[in-house]
This record gives C-alpha cells, structure tokens and sequence, in this order.
C-alpha cells in the first residue's frame, strides 16, 4: 500500500511540473507582442525548469530600410545646372539663352583703320555653346551702324553654325567694312533661333560699342591748329615789318 502510494506522488508531481513548464510556454507566447520573450527547457534529469533569454518585436516598432547608394547616380538636389540628367541648362557668364539648351555670349569686336578715309574695317565676333544632348544648326547675322545717328554701314547676313555638337562652344566671327570716320560704331550680332526647337526658341541681338580711330579728323584738325598758328606768325611778322617801316 505505500508503495503504491509513492509512485501515485511521484507521477503527480512529475504531472504538475509538465503542467508548469507548458503554462509558461504559453505566458512566453502570449507575451510576444508586450514582454520580454523567454523559453522553458525541461531536460529528463532536471526538475526545475531553465529559462532562456530570446528576441521579440514590440508593438509599434518600425524598422528603417536602408538608404540606396548614391554612388550610381545622384538626387534631384545633386544636379548640376546643365546636365543631360535633368534636361536643364542655366547660361554661363554673359551669355543670353535662345532656346533652353542654346546660349550666346556678348560680341567682341575690334577696329582696324584703313588708309582709305572710307573704308576701315571691323571684326566682330561672339561664341554660341550647345548645352543639349542632340546638334544644332543656326545662323548668325552681323551688322555695323552709326552710334549716334544709327546709319546702316554694313552687314553680313545668314553666316551658317551647322552642327553644333553637344557640349560644344563655337566662335562665330565676321569682317564688317565701311567703318570710315564715324568713331563711334556699334556691331551687332542676331542668332536666329533653330527651327526644330519651335516655339521654345527666340532670335536673340547682342551688340557692342566700337570707337574707330578717326585719323582723317585728326588729321584735319592738326591742319587747321598748324595753319591757325602760321597765320597768327605771318600777321605778327607783317605787323612788325610796317612798325620797323614808319619807324624808320
């Protein structure tokens, strides 16, 4: 009868501690979302139950994705006026846009006298630059006036700029004749806009002031003083030679 009575005892106590490792794999699982997550282990030999530390995710917690790498390519904030990337293009320095990927910069020009008191001539000359992806052809026309009163002089109409490749800037220049004595003179450049860029584009005019040596005035005027003074000379010449004569 006692025997009996201790193997009932010892199958009701190894009973509740199967009861208690079970119940506190469920507190475990229950507590996934809240708590901090652990584990019972029953081995055959141990009679109390070890609990093992493990990982959870509590509510709410978000996890961050990892940035992309900016070695391949660049953000909308990294872009470089002018980039192909981003199909904008700002102009440079002086320069003036014709369409959004055709800029010109301001003329230049410099005067050449010329023995011939009308002739004289002047080099005009300015650079375009191709900041689009694909050639582009246009015209330049030139024009040399009068500075103050506006006069035509000469010009040179519809020079081509064919191709101009991407990235490309080209000098365009002209020789303007017919600058003769005017001194001041303004040479004047017009980019007609490229056809195949349609409304987008517009016919820009950059112009320049040039002053001409005007050797002919200078000329005349040191004339004029020279004569001016050898007049004066031969008047106090003469006035001395009646003083010296009703004298004598």
């Amino acid at each position: 009868m006692r025997r009996r009575t201790r193997h009932g005892s010892a199958l009701i106590v190894v009973l509740l501690i199967a009861g208690a490792g079970a119940a506190s794999t469920a507190t475990a699982s229950a507590d996934d979302g809240t708590g901090i997550p652990f584990t019972v282990t029953i081995t055959e030999d141990s009679s109390t139950p070890t609990p093992t530390p493990g990982t959870s995710v509590s509510a709410g917690t978000v996890f961050a994705t990892p940035a992309a790498s900016e070695s391949g390519g660049s953000r909308a904030s990294d872009a470089v006026p002018g980039d192909s990337t981003t199909g904008a293009a700002t102009p440079g320095t002086d320069e003036v846009a014709v369409s959004p990927v055709l800029f010109v910069g301001g003329v230049e020009a410099a005067a050449i006298p010329s023995l011939d008191p009308i002739d004289g001539t002047v080099d005009v000359w300015l650079t375009v630059r191709n900041a689009g992806a694909t050639p582009i052809d246009t015209t330049a026309s030139f024009a040399l006036e009068g500075a103050v009163l506006h006069n035509h002089l000469d010009g040179v109409d519809a020079v081509a700029v064919a191709a101009l490749q991407p990235g490309e800037s080209r000098v365009v220049s002209a020789r303007l004749h017919h600058a003769g004595q005017w001194t001041l003179l303004t040479a004047s450049a017009t980019i007609a806009p490229p056809a195949a860029q349609g409304a987008e584009a517009r016919e820009v005019t950059r112009d320049a002031l040039v002053v001409m040596f005007p050797w002919l005035v200078i000329v005349g005027l040191v004339v004029v003083v020279l004569l001016f003074v050898l007049i004066r000379v031969l008047r106090a010449v003469s006035a001395a030679a009646s003083t010296r004569a009703v004298t004598a």
